[in-house]
């Protein structure tokens, strides 16, 4: 099976060179692991960049060759860069204390690690 999203970052990469639009682009999450060799029963269907895409013509060339290749308009994505609101930290917080914390037979240090991110989480909301 062809690597549909390594085909769309090089067909991105040789329009910005035809438009003469000279861009780094740093990419993060499941697809960066992908290219790093970890291998991921499921697969994913985008690319998630740290770096801003909020130029026009950017945006109109990620979303010509989304169409182009069946992908969508978002399949190179910058939604990393979005820091989540107040009540969505609550909910997450909600949400890992109700499916991932540590059974009572737990160790202190996994307790503490457990507490310890959820006041890291805490702290992001403020």
């Amino acid at each position: 099976m062809d690597d549909i999203l390594g085909i769309a970052l090089t067909q991105l990469d040789e329009e910005l060179t035809r438009r003469s639009l000279n861009m780094e682009i740093v990419i993060c999450g499941a697809y960066a692991l992908h290219l790093l060799g970890y291998s991921r029963s499921e697969h994913t269907l985008d690319v998630d960049s740290i770096t801003t895409l909020s130029s026009v013509e950017i945006q109109q060339i990620i979303e010509a060759i989304g169409q182009k290749l069946g992908l969508g308009p978002h399949w190179l994505n910058d939604l990393v860069l979005l820091k989540p609101t107040s009540e969505e930290i609550g909910e997450a917080i909600i949400f890992i204390k109700e499916s991932n914390s540590p059974p009572p037979n737990a160790s202190k240090k996994i307790i503490a690690d457990f507490e310890e991110t959820l006041y890291d989480l805490k702290k992001t909301a403020k």
